[in-house]
């Protein structure tokens, strides 16, 4: 079919030699997934319409009424479940190889496009399958991408009903949270103390972490105070 042809081409072209190229198509690579999600909202509204007039019992399911609701149920059910396969397909074809590209921007904007999806379809994207490649990314080289990751997951961290869903991941990467509130740019410091303070009255830092955390920040004020005294 033509979308999966397009999302072939995609995936080759993110993957050729010229950045600029690379960066252009996984930029539409990513545009396309952000519509087929909003496309599979819509259609869910529909889908959950179309269950409330099957379950209210005015429609009998023998009825041609009963019998046209079922058939557009399944109809709509179907074509979530292959645009849901086409997300997967260009997930896997572009970001899982794009998110680590030599060029850093192509790097941020993946990340950056993660954590969209994730923050728009939460079920899907925020599974510790998909968020582990932000935490990954807290390690990148550059400190923009880094920083970009964080900003991610303060992004996540600012809504109470993201927490049960990113338990596991914040288990994972609690050190490296840690680590960043020492890191050498100070912009990615600023946004890894914001990630931990969430965390602190949540008491999702064990004593040590708090310790470690308190001690990192008494560090920055030092510096600060002994760079301010000149």
């Amino acid at each position: 079919d033509a979308l999966d042809t397009l999302a072939d081409w995609l995936a080759a072209l993110a993957g050729a030699q010229l950045r600029t190229l690379r960066l252009a198509a996984s930029a539409a690579a990513y545009g396309v997934v952000s519509g087929i999600i909003e496309r599979i909202q819509k259609l869910r509204t529909q889908l959950n319409s179309l269950h409330r007039q099957q379950s209210s019992g005015t429609a009998d399911p023998a009825s041609k009424l009963g019998s046209a609701l079922v058939g557009r149920s399944a109809t709509i059910a179907e074509h979530i479940s292959l645009l849901e396969q086409l997300a997967a397909k260009i997930f896997r074809g572009v970001f899982v190889f794009r998110y680590r590209d030599s060029c850093p921007a192509v790097r941020e904007l993946s990340v950056t496009a993660l954590g969209e999806w994730a923050t728009k379809e939460p079920e899907t994207y925020m599974r510790d399958s998909y968020v582990k490649y932000v935490g990954w990314m807290l390690s990148d080289k550059v400190s923009q991408v880094r920083k970009c990751a964080l900003m991610v997951i303060l992004n996540f961290l600012k809504k109470d009903e993201h927490f049960p869903k990113l338990e596991l991941f914040i288990k994972r990467f609690l050190p490296r949270f840690l680590q960043m509130v020492d890191d050498t740019d100070d912009s990615v410091v600023v946004v890894a103390v914001r990630v931990c303070g969430i965390l602190v009255p949540r008491k999702l830092l064990a004593a040590d972490d708090l310790s470690v955390f308190f001690s990192l920040l008494l560090d920055i004020a030092a510096q600060g105070g002994h760079a301010a005294g000149g």
